[in-house]
């Protein structure tokens, strides 16, 4: 069958073989190859909609959602469930293959999102068990592929016979394990693409992406990118450097006069004037000695550029405004014309986009719960992309095949360019960085990768260019990098994801950090404290604090305060923690208790810059 079109009224279905229309009764009707009636539906409502079957992949249309393959045998399982109002399939028992859609499941099944889905013609399908979708009966053998309540197009994904052993295995894992994982972590909800064999071989849409309204996850989903926003912009920067444009260790200066960077940059305005050595290799690498943001506007730095690597993304604007300036085009009509649109990126900006109105994931906190979040109306090179799970990974497939790049440009991005050391572990080694792209060298070759950390919206992928083989996932609460090392060993194989190196310091699934989050949810401040009491890790204090600090951010900010006082008193000799609990006392506006603890910090650490410099602002404010 070829599908043709709904038409207007959502009366008809016109397709090659004929015409298929809605009767009162809510039987449909047709002829050509093979009668499509509707089934398993108990009465007709009259926002009833028609839905269509055809065996070749659909795109979105409308309001109708394209599903991957069942066979006919098991649709009518399903709808003996209830769950569908409309559904048309072909009037066979032979399981073919066949592409479905479908439109408004039962309302009171739309509270949580589950996936369906099974590998092949001989294994019965498995599912997360949730309480809400207990009303689901027992699936017949024969389903191919069913993700449920995801919004998937079919077309998003490689059939199932052509994916690897091994991406199937994986794929099953990451349906029988993730909503869990979510669940212990207070994620509300992810979506993940997987590429095998050097294309994308999968997408999966799970959990909510409302957790205030339950509207469940779908794989069109649109995510703030955050830090995945620079490889982007990087490849674009080194298209530029393949087309003899830009060379890469040439000072961005030399590209632009004074008083148009000025203007295009502020910062440089009265700035240090070390900023005139930076080229783009310095910026690519993180080794500008700029921080990672200027607050204020004003212009430091913290090393000489190219010294060593320290994370950036201040440096990406400021390359920007050199790269508006060899074009003659905005950053974001730049990036549209160079990277987004060659490479089918048609859901992804570095500015908000009316369309994504309805389809933003909301944003939520540490213990799950939805935040409000604004719009970016002016891009931010470093943060600012917005896209979703496929999107990305077409970007990510046409960087592992190094697509519409220079050769030289493309081995130049993929090849270490300087060593990152751990932090506050001396002189130790943890990977490499290339050019706008994070490199570890792992038990399976060189792997590139990157993370993405905009607080309530987190992001990672990670990619093996000798297996052709990698993953991105988007997650929409604060903490989403607790999920993301089991994703990426589940998909790669790999003992230590880069995102679980030393580097960072992200709470695992069974850290001491998510135990006691996990107490203080269920049982409050006392709660907190008996589980506390109970865990002896040399990671525990850090791990109070950071709860702390979630609280701080939230409404509890009288709870921070109880957090942060039972850290000082759990450890007495740290200046940390009686500096963190003066932030508290000042965040809550009580500076007389906040100069207290910023000098029983300096008591401990007389050289601990944070607590020297808040006394320096309070002491002139003070009453």
């Amino acid at each position: 069958m070829d599908f043709t079109r709904i038409t207007s009224d959502h009366s008809a279905v016109q397709w090659s073989g004929g015409t298929f229309r809605r009767k009162s009764t809510g039987v449909f009707s047709g002829s050509a190859e093979g009668t499509l009636k509707r089934q398993g539906a108990t009465r007709v409502d009259s926002d009833d909609r028609l839905i269509a079957a055809t065996e070749t992949p659909l795109a979105q249309v409308g309001e109708f959602a394209f599903l991957r393959v069942v066979s006919v045998s098991a649709v009518g399982a399903f709808l003996d469930g209830g769950l569908f109002k409309d559904l048309l399939v072909p009037e066979s028992s032979a399981p073919t293959l066949t592409q479905i859609s479908f439109i408004r499941p039962w309302r009171n099944t739309m509270r949580q999102s589950a996936v369906f889905t099974g590998v092949s013609m001989n294994r019965l399908i498995s599912w997360h068990k949730d309480p809400i979708m207990k009303k689901l009966p027992k699936v017949l053998p024969g389903v191919l592929a069913f993700f449920l309540l995801t919004g998937f197009s079919g077309s998003c994904e490689k059939p199932v016979s052509e994916r690897s052993e091994g991406i199937e295995k994986a794929v099953q894992r990451i349906q029988e394990e993730l909503p869990a994982l979510l669940t212990q972590s207070f994620v509300p909800g992810a979506t993940i693409a997987v590429i095998d064999g050097g294309s994308i071989a999968w997408q999966g849409a799970f959990g909510m992406k409302n957790a205030e309204t339950g509207e469940p996850m779908t794989g069109d989903t649109v995510f703030e990118a955050a830090s995945l926003s620079k490889p982007v912009f990087a490849y674009g920067v080194m298209k530029l450097v393949g087309q003899g444009l830009l060379d890469l260790d040439r000072p961005l200066v030399e590209y632009i006069d004074e008083a148009s960077l000025r203007q295009a940059y502020p910062p440089t305005r009265d700035g240090d004037p070390r900023y005139k050595k930076i080229a783009a290799r310095h910026v690519l690498t993180h080794s500008t000695g700029f921080p990672n943001w200027f607050r204020g506007g004003r212009m430091v730095f913290t090393f000489d550029p190219g010294k060593r690597f320290s994370y950036s993304g201040e440096a990406y604007s400021f390359l920007a405004a050199v790269v508006a300036k060899i074009t003659g085009k905005t950053f974001n009509d730049f990036m549209t014309e160079t990277v987004l649109t060659p490479l089918g990126m048609e859901d992804s900006s570095y500015v908000w986009l009316d369309k994504y109105e309805k389809r933003f994931s909301a944003a939520h906190n540490f213990a799950g719960v939805r935040v409000s979040r604004g719009k970016a109306v002016r891009p931010m090179p470093g943060a600012s992309l917005y896209t979703t799970a496929l999107d990305y990974a077409k970007f990510l497939v046409a960087l592992l095949n190094g697509r519409d790049l220079a050769e030289s440009a493309w081995k130049s991005m993929l090849t270490p360019q300087i060593e990152v050391l751990a932090r506050d572990r001396g002189n130790e080694k943890v990977f490499d960085w290339g050019l706008g792209i994070g490199l570890q060298r792992t038990e399976k070759g060189l792997g590139f990768w990157h993370w993405g950390d905009n607080g309530e919206f987190q992001a990672y992928f990670e990619v093996l260019p000798a297996e052709k083989r990698g993953l991105i996932v988007f997650l929409n609460g604060v903490n989403g990098q607790a999920v993301s090392p089991a994703l990426t060993r589940m998909v790669l194989g790999l003992v230590r994801p880069a995102i679980s190196t030393a580097y960072f310091d992200y709470p695992a699934v069974d850290s001491p950090d998510l135990e006691m989050l996990r107490a203080y949810l269920s049982g409050g401040f006392e709660a907190f404290v008996r589980k506390a009491e109970e865990i002896h890790s040399p990671s525990q204090e850090n791990a109070i604090n950071n709860l702390g600090y979630a609280l701080l951010r939230s409404p509890k900010k009288d709870d921070a305060v109880k957090v942060f006082r039972f850290n000082t008193i759990r450890f007495p000799q740290s200046a940390n923690t009686f500096d963190s609990l003066a932030e508290a006392y000042l965040v809550g506006g009580d500076k007389v208790k906040a100069v207290e603890y910023y000098e029983k910090a300096l008591a401990i650490d007389p050289k601990l810059a944070s607590a020297i410099e808040a006394l320096k602002k309070l002491k002139g404010q003070r009453p």
